[in-house]
Formats: C-alpha cells, sequence, structure tokens
C-alpha cells in the first residue's frame, strides 16, 4: 500500500511543501522520486530538498519556481515496485495591480455601464469583488 500525495499541490516561495509517500512493505521499501518522469536526485539536490527518515516522503523547505514540475514516487523492495499518482507541483502567485489614475465615468440613468478591471495575473485564477464607495455627501 501506498500513500499518495494530491494530484495537485500549490506553493508559495519561501512556504515548506511535503509531497507524502510512504509505503508498508516487509522487507522495508526503499523510495525513488521522479520529477518531469526522470530520476530525482534527492542526495544531489540542495540541502533544501530531503527526504523522510524511513519513508519516502519529500520535503521542500523552501520551494522556488524551479521546484515546480509532475513528480511520482516509487518504493521497492525485492518483491515488487509500488508506485504514487503524479502529483503536479505548481507555484501559487498573484501579481500586483498595475498603478492606474481613476477616471470618472458618467451615464445616463437606465443606460448600460461597463467597469473596466485591469486585473492581475495569478494562479490559480484570483477571484475579484467590486466595493461602491459613494461621494462624499452623497
Amino acid at each position: 500500500m501506498v500513500i499518495n500525495p494530491r494530484a495537485l499541490v500549490l506553493f508559495t516561495e519561501l512556504e515548506t511543501v511535503d509531497l507524502p509517500c510512504k509505503a508498508s512493505g516487509e522487507p522495508q521499501p526503499t523510495y525513488i522520486w521522479k520529477k518531469d518522469k526522470r530520476d530525482f536526485n534527492v542526495a544531489g539536490s540542495d540541502d533544501l530538498i530531503s527526504t523522510v527518515e524511513n519513508e519516502g516522503t519529500l520535503v521542500f523547505k523552501q520551494p522556488k519556481k524551479k521546484d515546480a514540475g509532475t513528480y511520482q514516487c516509487f518504493a521497492n523492495n525485492s518483491y515488487g515496485v509500488a508506485m504514487s499518482g503524479i502529483v503536479e507541483l505548481r507555484l501559487a502567485f498573484l501579481q500586483p495591480y498595475t498603478n492606474q489614475e481613476p477616471e470618472t465615468i458618467t451615464v445616463s440613468p437606465g443606460s448600460c455601464l461597463v467597469l473596466p478591471c485591469n486585473k492581475p495575473i495569478s494562479y490559480p485564477e484570483a477571484k475579484f469583488t467590486w466595493l461602491l464607495k459613494y461621494s462624499d455627501g452623497d
């Protein structure tokens, strides 16, 4: 039996992220990770990526954009191989709004009004809310 990570894991830079992988078996399984379908050498990476002792959980202490990709865990012992599902590790971000001067729009009562919104780029796609501010004196 292999404990699988979620299919999509979002991260922000500098926030620790775990990709769980743990299998039961006798003899105790060893673990191999693949990133983007290629062998991923945890020992060859910097000290910010490690595995949990006696299991295959992959820990990113301060993930960076370059860590994004698809990952899969393989647990091996003398009786065979068990593999996790593929998990996508993806950077979550929200770019700032661009500064624009407010624009006055005048419409007649009963007319349609379209308010422009220069929404920032984000992943996952941000949800937006409009607020109405009445002018002073109204």
